[in-house]
């Protein structure tokens, strides 16, 4: 034992404790000497229904945690739905609101435009000019303008 003569060598040996003496090869094992097989047949079969009983419940454990997360799972799945339904008539509202003004933007732009176009049509139309002319008079003939000195 090269492991446990370094512990020794290095912190010392417990206290109240000798050199650790070797396990015979033909003892009778980690049970007491008395024991007889049925009763270590016995103690193996009481450990395995511990191990079985640990085991199942374990397993139950496991189970009512899937249960839990999938009750959770449906609840986050309905509000999540619940979220997708206010928003899309969020959205729903806000594209009427936008087709509204588009609408009102463009019968403003028709106006504009009509507007335009009219005005054009009248700058192209030629307006008649009206020319004052004074009719002459018979006999009275018009004074000749006198160069002054």
């Amino acid at each position: 034992m090269p492991f446990t003569a370094k512990i020794n060598r290095v912190i010392g040996p417990a206290s109240g404790e000798t050199e650790a003496v070797p396990i015979d090869a033909g003892g009778s094992g980690p049970h007491p000497p008395g024991m007889d097989i049925g009763e270590r047949l016995a103690r193996l079969g009481s450990g395995q229904d511990w191990i079985k009983v640990i085991l199942a419940l374990i397993g139950a454990v496991v189970i009512g945690e899937f249960a839990f997360l999938g009750i959770q799972i449906n609840r986050l799945d309905s509000k999540m739905d619940a979220l997708s339904t206010s928003l899309a008539a969020r959205i729903d509202a806000q594209g009427a609101k936008i087709d509204a003004q588009g609408a009102e933007t463009r019968r403003e732009l028709v106006g504009i435009a009509n507007a335009i176009s009219n005005s054009i049509t009248a700058a192209r139309q030629v307006q008649p000019q009206i020319v004052v002319v004074p009719t002459p008079m018979p006999g009275a003939q018009p004074p000749v303008p006198q160069p002054k000195p």
